[in-house]
């Protein structure tokens, strides 16, 4: 997420933790996913989260599953997003 929030637009990106099927899952901590609206954020203005491993006290945690995936969503992305240029954190 650290890398979508350097390349989002002015509304902000969206991520979430999926089941291979596509869809949440209930967990414990009721988290499901984060926006720039509720994330927690570090004191440059990032967003830094964490797939797994949580514990109910670690802030921007997403439970994850067996087979998991992600999905990220940005709003009015730059043009590097849109063009292709830009790329995610780790591809």
């Amino acid at each position: 997420m650290k890398a979508l929030e350097a390349q989002r637009g002015p509304a902000g990106p969206t991520c979430g933790a999926l089941v291979a099927e596509g869809y949440f899952q209930k967990n414990p901590f009721e988290a499901y996913s984060l926006s720039n609206i509720v994330a927690k954020k570090g004191a440059d203005g990032s967003i830094a989260v964490q797939f797994g491993g949580c514990d109910g006290k670690i802030s921007n945690c997403l439970p994850i599953m067996k087979d998991w995936n992600y999905m990220g969503r940005l709003y009015r992305p730059r043009a590097e997003v849109s063009n292709g240029t830009g790329k995610l954190a780790g591809s």
